[in-house]
């Protein structure tokens, strides 16, 4: 995951570490963070930088200072004062924090694997809307930089993108992985969307017509299993 100011970004490791680097040169800047018991699947740094989150196998999740390397408590709400954590019971919670980061904070979003994605009231924590998925777990959700809009991947190796709101199905499903597709995010103008999946690739599609922008990005020789983008949209880092 990277900073908001795209200068660093964060590493989560099956050996229980995390690890921040210089986006320049590669050098790592912190690290390696240890209190983790298992493999950390994912990370996120707050809007200002100065925390950052991890969640693990170990069914945790902690947040950490990034200036001393302690760790303070335990990804974030979009308002910032609040952080949510999803879980393979099948709960979403939300905790409190004062941590700023990117979006409004009206609504969270979950994806589970009982084949939904659920958009939820971050005030009240009741479910606003609920979207089916028949035929596959989903993975991963993104919320689109103006929070219109909500993107899945699902292990039937599509992707959906959903309105906020109502939870009605605006695009998809977007087609061309040959295995689950494990992440997605959106570019910052919200013009393109961006998956991996365990097949090696990393595909591009255009946001409003759901075609692929190029031909798949291959490289990788694991599964792609995370995927951010720079604030400025000029660069994109992977975890595999």
């Amino acid at each position: 995951m990277q900073t908001a100011v795209s200068t660093r970004i964060s590493s989560g490791s099956d050996d229980t570490t995390i690890i921040i680097w210089d986006v320049a040169d590669g050098e790592v800047v912190l690290g390696p963070l240890v209190g983790h018991t298992d493999p950390v699947i994912s990370v996120a740094f707050s809007r200002d930088s100065l925390r950052l989150a991890s969640g693990s196998d170990d069914n945790t999740i902690r947040i950490w200072d990034v200036k001393s390397e302690n760790l303070t408590f335990g990804p974030y709400s979009p308002c910032g004062t609040r952080i949510v954590s999803g879980s393979l019971d099948q709960s979403v919670i939300v905790w409190n924090a004062e941590i700023v980061c990117s979006v409004d904070g009206r609504y969270i979003a979950s994806g589970s694997w009982d084949n939904t994605v659920r958009i939820w009231d971050a005030t009240t924590a009741t479910v606003n809307s609920e979207s089916p998925r028949p035929t596959g777990f989903v993975f991963s959700v993104a919320i689109s930089p103006d929070g219109s809009h909500i993107a899945s991947a699902s292990e039937d190796r599509s992707i959906i993108v959903w309105d906020a709101q109502t939870g009605d199905l605006v695009l998809g499903p977007l087609l061309g992985h040959t295995d689950k597709v494990t992440c997605v995010a959106f570019s910052p103008a919200d013009s393109h969307l961006l998956s991996g999946s365990p097949d090696g690739a990393i595909r591009i599609w255009d946001a409003q017509t759901g075609e692929s922008f190029s031909v798949p990005l291959k490289g990788c020789a694991d599964a792609v299993a995370c995927i951010a983008v720079s604030p400025d949209g000029s660069i994109f880092c992977i975890e595999s």
